[in-house]
């Protein structure tokens, strides 16, 4: 009569893993389902743009070379831009020259803005390299 009994355990046993097991296995196949349907493409819910160098000059302060940039940012995504940093380059004939910039805005999904952006030599002998303006990072959020 014990074996019996200890068979009626471990049958309880058994049944109590194997629903933890079920359990288990359904919960993970409910997370990947859930992971599995997330979109692949960000911008349909991530702010995404891109940043030109539009045009540039450079002009004579008084003894000082200055050089104005202007970026255009067009916001190539789904959702409206708030804010944007832009890190620029600036290699000129002496050195180069390393900037971020950071604009609050409000842009518009299609929407395009344009702003200034200006950056003082250290010499008035300075002038800017063929080639050496460019963007080398850009972030929306």
């Amino acid at each position: 009569m014990s074996a019996s009994i200890d068979m009626r355990k471990f049958r309880s046993l058994y049944r109590k893993k194997l629903r933890i097991l079920w359990l288990a296995i359904s919960c993970a196949i409910l997370l990947c389902g859930s992971l599995a349907s997330c979109r692949d493409n960000v911008s349909s819910w991530y702010p995404t743009g891109k940043a030109e160098v539009v045009s540039f000059y450079e002009l004579d302060t008084g003894g000082q070379e200055l050089l104005t940039v202007t970026i255009e940012v067009a916001n190539t995504g789904k959702t409206g831009i708030c804010s944007c940093s832009i890190s620029i380059s600036v290699k000129t004939t002496d050195r180069t020259y390393k900037k971020t910039f950071i604009r609050t805005i409000d842009i518009q999904p299609g929407g395009r803005v344009y702003f200034d952006v200006e950056i003082l030599y250290s010499s008035a002998e300075e002038r800017l390299a063929p080639e050496g303006l460019a963007i080398i990072g850009e972030f929306y959020y």
